[in-house]
């Protein structure tokens, strides 16, 4: 890997991205989740998108875009290396897909449910464990991830009694984009020291990437195979999707079910797209290593 390759490896997501996803899921959650009364029945996020399920895919995209992405800018802007923040955070968005569209009665209920509790837990342990990394540099960090972590409890215990109150959600997404915010845009807590670029392995073998790219690649194999997690994800990320429109006419979204017509071949052709450009993606990876396997492989000129 060369070094412009690892400087984007570890590199922050860009700034203005970053302030323009958080400040756009805090408006859109706000104002969604104020179409009813937080506080009367019928008025958690998940029924008003059982109502509304366009606009509630639409919060979903936002909300864990925003979170995602500043996230990462928040852990490599840090040197935050802690392993299971980075695992909670990489794996957070792929629960917002059953939490927008399996929104229904019966069996997607539950599903629904665990979805957005894991959806909640990942994303807000992130946040707290980057916190705990940091204790040490400071007591505001500890205070922090103290605050954090009781707000989260309180919330998911709070929704798990009451159920039909929307303030219960409202609570620890908005708290925990506001908390963010201040994270990555205030002073109040000073990036670290840039941290030393990592010890990537000057004996890449290309071939058994590029392997794995062409078997694999459409899981982001090759990409997790040469120690880039966040692409991986994003590759993994674009067939998990397309899976999902792919067989969202069969398990609906919100209120509509059974989905026929011009609807349903919209999602078909939706799906199909993403599959097929992770494909692409894939053979494109698996080409280039195998041609960056032949270069290393030619004699060097004197």
């Amino acid at each position: 890997m060369d070094r412009q390759q690892r400087e984007t490896a570890t590199a922050p997501p860009n700034r203005t991205l970053c302030l323009l996803t958080l400040i756009a899921a805090f408006a859109y959650t706000v104002l969604l989740g104020w179409t009813r009364n937080p506080l009367g029945r019928s008025s958690t996020l998940s029924w008003i998108g059982y109502d509304y399920p366009t606009a509630f895919v639409i919060w979903g995209i936002l909300t864990a875009s925003a979170f995602f992405i500043n996230l990462l800018a928040l852990y490599r802007r840090s040197g935050c290396r802690g392993r299971v923040g980075m695992a909670c955070l990489h794996a957070a968005p792929f629960a917002a897909f059953p939490v927008v569209l399996i929104n229904d009665w019966g069996w997607e209920q539950y599903v629904h449910l665990m979805a957005t509790v894991l959806f909640v837990l990942l994303n807000g342990g992130a946040l707290i464990l980057f916190f705990v990394y940091h204790a040490r540099r400071g007591r505001r960090y500890g205070c922090t991830a103290f605050a954090a972590a009781a707000v989260l409890i309180a919330s998911v215990t709070a929704h798990a009694a009451v159920r039909q109150n929307g303030l219960t959600e409202l609570v620890p997404i908005c708290s925990g984009l506001i908390l963010l915010f201040l994270a990555n845009f205030t002073g109040i807590y000073p990036a670290a020291e840039p941290p030393a670029p990592p010890r990537w392995r000057r004996n890449v073998k290309y071939k058994t990437a590029a392997t794995l790219a062409f078997a694999l690649g459409m899981l982001g194999a090759d990409d997790f195979y040469l120690g880039r997690p966040t692409r991986a994800c994003g590759h993994l990320m674009t067939t998990y999707a397309g899976v999902w429109l792919f067989i969202c006419r069969y398990t609906g979204i919100g209120h509509l079910n059974d989905l026929q017509g011009e609807t349903a071949w919209l999602l078909l052709a939706a799906g199909l797209s993403a599959l097929a450009g992770s494909l692409a993606w894939a053979i494109a990876d698996g080409i280039r290593l195998r041609s960056r396997h032949a270069a290393c492989l030619s004699p060097k000129a004197p």
